[in-house]
């Protein structure tokens, strides 16, 4: 199974770090060196004029794998207009400009992306779910861009289509992908799917999902919003038996965490884990950790960029406060750290996924995942708020 962890590149982040710090490119420079990303729509494709042309401004290397959120989850999520209208110059000023096309993604995508999935109505919502509508939308979005797609297709690209399925249990999430199928398999070489663990996504949710893709046949696979570290070794542990031939799974929390203050230390040895460290108010251990304790190559690389810079110099020796350098410089160790005991996690998963699944979640807890993949048990008993009777399910 062949798996890639993708960092999501807010474009305000993006920017901010390339002022305060002055890396171009984050993936194609010291000290990543890591390409593979999750890019939204919602942030990255609607641009002002003079940043139109994504490619003139920057352009991921070739060979990295760069998936295409359409943003529908974003928007659904519960964007008030207030936020939408006090947003930066990078993303549209008013609530029009959110009626997303599924044509104008698909193009999009097709013009930066390797995958990336279809516009879809996610049934979660702000205020309430819509279950039903979602599903509607979600499919005539499908058939929108199916012409386009297969355009793009007969003309060479390399790019390929996915399917979204959204659902707070296997019934609802197999509803989802029937409707979808129906309209489009996601089957032809390269084609996936994209899911969403729900009610929230964590280690029981994932292995329920993952039971599902196995049943469906599903060979290639994202999951959104995998943050956690022990969601990421249920996919290295069962995501091989399930059947999957590529699996990707997105993660914000290292840039969240570190414009909050917060860093990501490994714990002992042979863990494969990391905890975090913060700081609050005037607390400086954060920033003494990296500029004195850790040896990483992202800390190594801002020491030195710290004695070089005039900004360097005067955030890390005369600066009082937690601004844009050490907040840049939190996010790049986070992801450096993040980057790295993943893949040693998947490297460990491989030869004893049973035996690295106990040292990632503890006996107990590895015990009901195990339960849940096989059927032996419901990943959560939880109220779908759907438009249907609960006793449906029943």
């Amino acid at each position: 199974m062949k798996q890639y962890f993708l960092p999501v590149w807010g474009r305000s982040r993006f920017e901010a770090a390339k002022k305060d710090v002055g890396i171009k490119h984050w993936w194609d420079e010291p000290p990543l060196h890591y390409g593979h990303s999750l890019f939204s729509y919602v942030h990255w494709g609607k641009l002002p004029p003079r940043q139109r042309t994504m490619r003139e401004s920057w352009a991921p290397p070739k060979g990295c794998y760069i998936f295409g959120d359409s943003g529908g989850f974003t928007l659904r999520g519960g964007l008030s207009v207030k936020r939408i209208q006090t947003k930066s110059n990078y993303a549209p000023r008013t609530i029009d400009q959110y009626k997303l096309d599924p044509v104008s993604v698909l193009k999009w995508q097709i013009s930066i992306c390797t995958v990336g999935c279809v516009l879809d109505l996610p049934p979660k919502g702000h205020k309430r779910r819509l279950w039903e509508k979602g599903l509607d939308v979600t499919a005539a979005n499908t058939q929108r861009g199916l012409a386009t797609y297969e355009k793009a297709r007969a003309k060479g690209t390399k790019y390929r289509w996915w399917g979204v399925i959204h659902g707070n249990n296997p019934q609802e999430q197999e509803e989802y992908y029937r409707r979808i199928a129906n309209v489009y398999p996601f089957t032809d070489q390269g084609e996936g799917w994209t899911i969403r663990a729900e009610p929230q996504v964590d280690t029981n949710t994932v292995a329920s999902t993952l039971r599902l893709v196995k049943r469906l046949g599903i060979k290639r696979l994202h999951l959104l919003a995998a943050t956690g570290q022990e969601v990421a070794a249920v996919i290295f542990a069962l995501g091989p038996e399930s059947g999957l031939e590529v699996v990707s799974y997105d993660s914000a929390y290292a840039i969240k965490a570190g414009f909050n203050r917060q860093i990501f230390v490994r714990t002992e040895p042979g863990a494969y884990k990391w905890e975090i460290l913060k700081e609050e108010g005037k607390e400086k251990h954060v920033r003494e950790h990296l500029t004195s304790v850790c040896e990483c190559e992202a800390c190594l690389w801002m020491r030195v960029r710290s004695q070089e810079t005039k900004k360097g110099v005067m955030a890390t020796v005369k600066g009082k406060d937690f601004g844009g350098w050490w907040s840049t410089w939190c996010q790049l160790h986070n992801l450096y750290i993040q980057q790295h005991l993943l893949e040693e996690q998947y490297q460990a998963s491989q030869a004893d996924p049973e035996k690295f699944l106990e040292v990632m979640l503890g006996h107990s807890t590895a015990s009901i995942v195990q339960r849940i993949y096989a059927g032996q048990q419901p990943a959560a008993i939880v109220a779908t708020g759907s438009e249907r009777s609960l006793l449906e399910w029943a």
